[in-house]
């Protein structure tokens, strides 16, 4: 009878150590993955943070729009009326030399008109001009910004790839205590059906009277037992027999009714 108990018990055993091991291997893996989506999410938070500062560098060129086109056009302005210069004749193309007055005077005044007009035309074509040069200056860095943002998307979308192999990496982490719970289950298993396959039920026996020991009620009639013991009847299996005690039925193991 120790043998099958104790068969049993190990097999108990055997069964609470796979349980053990198969929430240790559970919880690895939930760390793992907990790991995983938390280092997930601090790269795509770093990403956005980079993309975001890309957005608003983009959006504060904008501030100030008609201030900056103004020192534009003072820029442009001033490299234009320095090709005027200050009516110094260029070589080859001075003028002869007059001993009149009056022609002098005529000439320095042309000069004088034809220097203001280039000044006057220098500014105009500054201010035209600073509106698409402010502008051209501003898209080239927001096309700069532009590749940068895509480059971006591209680490996102890179690292949420990633990252599926990482949870898919994170299932395996509790492969070792997962190993140990299917050896302990199957041990358990094979400890219970050896031990509970061996224990039979014990004949109660019968008393002087004929009643059956431990029972409550009355178990026989005339001194003969309403139930007889297995093998009883010479060849007779044991089988399940009824008797009744007056108030319920009782089912027992080992009895057959003659």
């Amino acid at each position: 009878m120790m043998v099958p108990l104790a068969w049993a018990g190990a097999g108990l055993g055997s069964t609470l150590l796979s349980s053990m091991f198969a929430g240790n291997a559970q919880d690895e893996v939930n760390a793992a993955r907990r790991d995983a989506v938390n280092a997930e999410r601090g790269r795509q938070g770093a990403l956005d943070q980079e993309a975001a500062g890309l957005n608003a560098g983009a959006l504060s060129r904008y501030a100030g729009f008609g201030t900056k086109m103004e020192g534009s056009a003072k820029t442009l302005g001033d490299f234009y009326k320095s090709a005027v210069g200050a009516g110094t004749v260029l070589p080859g193309t001075a003028l002869p030399a007059s001993s009149s007055d009056l022609v002098n005077r005529e000439i320095d005044n042309r000069m004088a008109l034809s220097r203001a007009f280039g000044f006057q035309q220098g500014e105009a074509k500054g201010n035209l001009q600073s509106f698409g040069d402010l502008l051209g200056q501003i898209n080239l860095k927001q096309a700069r910004d532009a590749g940068a943002l895509s480059q971006i998307g591209g680490y996102k979308k890179g690292s949420a790839d990633v990252n599926a192999l990482e949870l898919d990496a994170a299932g395996h982490a509790g492969d070792g205590n997962k190993f140990l719970a299917d050896i302990f289950s199957g041990l358990g298993k094979v400890g219970l059906n050896a031990g509970l396959g061996q224990i039979e039920l014990l004949d109660p026996g019968l008393n002087l009277d004929g009643s059956i020991v431990g029972a409550m009620g009355p178990t026989s009639v005339g001194g003969k037992p309403l139930v007889w013991p297995a093998g009883a009847v010479a060849g007779a299996p044991a089988s399940p027999g009824v008797f009744n005690t007056g108030s319920a039925p009782l089912q027992t193991y080992g009895y057959r009714t003659r």
